[in-house]
C-alpha cells in the first residue's frame, strides 16, 4: 500500500532549540550503518540547514518551525513543521533551506541504498509484523517502496502480544520505560525524547512501566534481507 507523500501526525513535542547564529548549520550524525545515515537538526530563525540532498529521506520534526526554501533555480517556497510531523521527501532540488520561525529540532534519515530499492524484490509483510498483531499499538502511517513507517503509542500498563519487527531507526518522541522480553530474556528500555535507537530484526513482546510511548519506527526496506541486520536487537552507541 502507497499513501500520500506527506504524512503529519501529531506526537510529544521536545524542548526547543536555544537561538543560535545565524551561520549554516553542520548537523551531527547521530547513527550511521549500511543503509541509513540520521542526522540530527537543531537551528535557530536565521540559520541555514541540511536537509534536503541526493538521497531520499524522512523527517521526523520535535518542534514547530518554518523552513524557507530557495530552489536551484531561484524559485522559495515555505515548509511549516509540527511537533511530531513526519515527511517523506524524495532527492532534493532545492539549493538550501533557512529557519524563518521557530527552533526548529529535527532528524533526518537517509536512505543509502534507495538507488537499489526499484530493482529489489518487495519486502513481505510477516505474518507477526507489529500492524497485524497489534495494530491498536503499532499504526502505519506511511509506505512506499523504501521504508514503512510506524507511529507506536501506549500508556502505562498497556502490553503488546509477542510480534516481530524488521530493521528499523527508532526515533522516540516521549519519556517511557518499557519491559521488553526476547527469547524468553527480559530487559528494561529506557527512553526519552529525541532517543534514536537502531534496531535489527527480532520477535518480542513489551509492558509500559511507566510514561506515554510514543515512537516512531521507520523501517528501512533495503535491510529486510540483510543477514548482517537479523537476531536480537541493536542499540545505537550512546
Amino acid at each position: 500500500m502507497k499513501l500520500a507523500t506527506t504524512v503529519a501526525i501529531m506526537l510529544v513535542a521536545a524542548s526547543p532549540a536555544p537561538h543560535a547564529s545565524a551561520a549554516d548549520l553542520e548537523a551531527p550524525v547521530v547513527l550511521e550503518n549500511e543503509h541509513v545515515r540520521v542526522v540530527e537538526i537543531f537551528a535557530a530563525p536565521g540559520q541555514r540547514v541540511p536537509i534536503d540532498g541526493p538521497r531520499p529521506h524522512v523527517i521526523v520534526s520535535l518542534t514547530k518551525a518554518r523552513l524557507d526554501a530557495v530552489s536551484a533555480d531561484g524559485d522559495r517556497s515555505a515548509v511549516d513543521y509540527a511537533p511530531g510531523q513526519i515527511l517523506w521527501r524524495d532527492p532534493a532540488t532545492a539549493r538550501f533551506a533557512r529557519v524563518a520561525a521557530g527552533n526548529a529540532h529535527l532528524f533526518v534519515v537517509e536512505l543509502k541504498q534507495a538507488e537499489l530499492d526499484a530493482g529489489r524484490p518487495s519486502a513481505p509483510l510477516a505474518p507477526d509484523h507489529s500492524i497485524i498483531v497489534d495494530p491498536d499499538q503499532h499504526h502505519l502511517v506511511f509506505e512506499n517502496e523504501h521504508v514503512r513507517i510506524v507511529d507506536g503509542m501506549a500508556p502505562p500498563g498497556a502490553r503488546s502480544a509477542a510480534h516481530s519487527h524488521p530493521p528499523s531507526v527508532l526515533v522516540s518522541l516521549a519519556k517511557s520505560r518499557f519491559r521488553v522480553t526476547i527469547r524468553g530474556a527480559t530487559r528494561i528500555f529506557d527512553f526519552e525524547p529525541a532517543t534514536v535507537r537502531w534496531t535489527n530484526h527480532f520477535r518480542h513482546r513489551w509492558e509500559i512501566l511507566s510514561g506515554e510511548a510514543r515512537v516512531v519506527m521507520v523501517e528501512i526496506k533495503s535491510a529486510h534481507d540483510d543477514p548482517r541486520f537479523r537476531g536480537a536487537i541493536a542499540r545505537s552507541p550512546d
